[in-house]
């Protein structure tokens, strides 16, 4: 029989050691969905022949880096509870926390499109305009203001630029 000792301290701790791993899992599997997301909108976009050029904010290294990112967080999702698997530390407690996410995304996903019987849209189909006429509306108000790069803006934020014109206005 093995006889495990806490202190006190080490026994409060392990609720929010659960807690945190349970999170992380969350935020990777989050880091998963979203690198699919992008390689679903790019197939679309090729589909429907939208040059990406055309839009306000374009991805560097797409989609390339959403494989490559979403496969490397798969991985690490994948050996993120390599803990429990060494001799001795066996603890059916820690493999759920480590990987009940892992468990529990797909069955949301999957029971959620059983359920509701939602289907995949084809990248032909998928609705890449919807919103587009307000977003074009949004952007001529802002059309005759100077563009200002991130780190510019935030210089100037801080105080750490003065703006040339200050009668002209920027866009941050």
């Amino acid at each position: 029989m093995v006889s495990i000792q806490y202190s006190w301290v080490e026994f409060e701790l392990i609720p929010l050691c659960r807690l945190v791993n349970l999170i992380t899992a969350g935020g990777l599997i989050n880091y998963i969905v979203m690198a699919g997301t992008y390689v679903f909108f790019y197939r679309a976009c090729i589909a429907q022949g939208l040059d990406r050029n055309t839009l306000p904010y374009k991805g560097w290294g797409q989609p390339y880096c959403a494989y490559i990112g979403g496969a490397w967080v798969s991985l690490v999702v994948c050996t993120y509870g390599y803990s429990v698997y060494r001799p001795g530390a066996w603890f059916v407690g820690d493999f759920f926390i480590y990987y009940a996410l892992l468990i529990l995304a797909p069955i949301n996903f999957f029971g959620w499109k059983l359920i509701k019987k939602t289907k995949l849209i084809p990248a032909l189909e998928c609705d890449l305009e919807w919103d587009l006429p307000a977003i074009r509306e949004h952007e001529q108000q802002f059309a005759h203001l100077e563009h200002v790069s991130f780190f510019k803006g935030a210089l100037k934020a801080v105080g750490l630029k003065k703006n040339k014109g200050a009668s002209t206005g920027s866009v941050v």
